[in-house]
């Protein structure tokens, strides 16, 4: 019983996390999930820009760029009823979740 508080805790901790430093993105929005361990942010603003030689029209093009150019895995929100948002994991370290969204961040200020 008191490892069940403790994971939760743990996940309620890491859900306000990603939830604030997705919130600190330009462009990005964000609701805290209410109950998976499973976060839908909102790119829809980044959508039609661009950097570099690379255009990202579709959240799926999005989700490629980010992978393949910046190492942040995340899904496109269309398959889960949400075509505007990625769907990102943060069953990970708090440390993994401050990288991986540092990455984000940086990636989605080069497109203009």
């Amino acid at each position: 019983r008191d490892e069940c508080r403790k994971m939760t805790a743990s996940y309620h901790s890491r859900r306000d996390l990603i939830s604030k430093l997705l919130a600190d993105i330009p462009g990005v929005s964000v609701r805290p999930p209410d109950g998976t361990f499973y976060i839908f942010p909102d790119v829809s603003a980044h959508l039609g820009k661009t950097a570099g030689n690379h255009r990202v029209e579709t959240v799926e093009d999005l989700c490629m760029w980010l992978l393949e150019e910046h190492d942040v895995a995340t899904v496109p929100g269309g398959a889960f009823g949400d075509p505007d948002c990625l769907r990102m994991s943060f069953a990970c370290s708090e440390e993994d979740i401050e990288k991986g969204i540092g990455r984000m961040k940086e990636a989605l200020g080069l497109l203009s």
